[in-house]
């Protein structure tokens, strides 16, 4: 099972009944400036914008977005969706909830996608292609930036998942994501599901979140090193503010790397290495670092 947001009830989060929590700030989603209260036991589903209703983990998405791709200042996401040249970026967000999808919409580069097991991947229905993340459709380098919020969790082969990521992005292209958990995680990830074969075996009670959504892991700081493996350079974004509270709330920014420059060509006849006779002596290259 690879699962995405997709059309289904609320979920219910207990209410937060201890002491105040909250920050005074402005919202970087919408813009809109107020205060930020906890409400809920989840860190991540609480804090909510009083004008969008943009949840931290949101709030924490959207700051990674203007850190990625924002190129005049932009303090918020419905500010950066007006700025000149960002209409022409390619950007893929698989799901069809989440506040970020009304001011992405008029993109011309914006897709949305659903996972429906019955459905061919790469067919649209109602407007929304079908999509598995761990076999993606389209071709490589074909976005600019793509943005998945607690998703990865509901992956079953998530390196797989990554590395498709990777392909579909363009070199100099973001992932900016969140997975559940407080900051710091656990030192490595636990996998709740045997994936070995070809059905799921629990090794651990199972855990459905929006009631239907299976978590394969409960994810760890290890995630970092599967990042580096797929090829990303990563940043990890912990959402700062007067309540210290949200420091534990982490959004990642993953970016695929430009790709190295082609090699100079040798000169006929000269070996490689050697200076030619009279020549100054050539001067070492910087190697790109990541």
């Amino acid at each position: 099972m690879v699962a995405t947001e997709t059309a289904r009830p609320r979920a219910v989060h207990p209410t937060y009944d201890g002491p105040p929590d909250g920050y005074d700030g402005a919202c970087a989603i919408c813009g809109r400036e107020g205060h930020f209260e906890r409400d809920r036991l989840s860190i991540s589903e609480s804090f909510r914008c009083p004008g969008c209703q943009g949840a931290l983990r949101y709030q924490g998405q959207a700051r990674g977005i203007l850190r990625a791709v924002s190129r005049h200042g932009a303090r918020s996401v419905a500010e950066l969706a007006a700025q000149p040249g960002f209409g022409g970026l390619d950007i893929f967000e698989p799901g069809t909830l989440g506040p970020f999808r009304p001011l992405l919409r008029p993109v011309p580069g914006y897709v949305q996608s659903f996972f429906d097991p019955a459905t061919p991947t790469g067919e649209v229905r109602d407007g929304l292609r079908c999509e598995n993340l761990m076999d993606l459709t389209f071709a490589d380098a074909s976005f600019d930036l793509v943005i998945t919020s607690d998703i990865f969790e509901h992956v079953r082969h998530p390196t797989r998942g990554f590395a498709e990521v990777f392909r579909v992005l363009r070199p100099g292209g973001w992932h900016v994501f969140t997975i559940p958990g407080r900051w710091p995680l656990r030192r490595r990830t636990v996998a709740r599901v045997d994936v070995s074969g070809p059905g799921d075996v629990h090794w651990l009670p199972a855990v459905f979140h929006n009631h239907d959504h299976l978590v394969y892991n409960d994810f760890g700081r290890d995630l970092l090193d599967l990042l580096d493996g797929v090829g990303f350079v990563t940043e990890t974004m912990l959402f700062a503010s007067a309540s210290p509270t949200t420091s534990a709330q982490v959004t990642f920014a993953s970016m695929r790397p430009e790709d190295p420059p082609e090699p100079e060509p040798v000169p006929t006849g000269v070996e490689v290495g050697a200076e030619p006779v009279g020549a100054e002596p050539s001067r070492p290259r910087r190697r790109n670092r990541r």
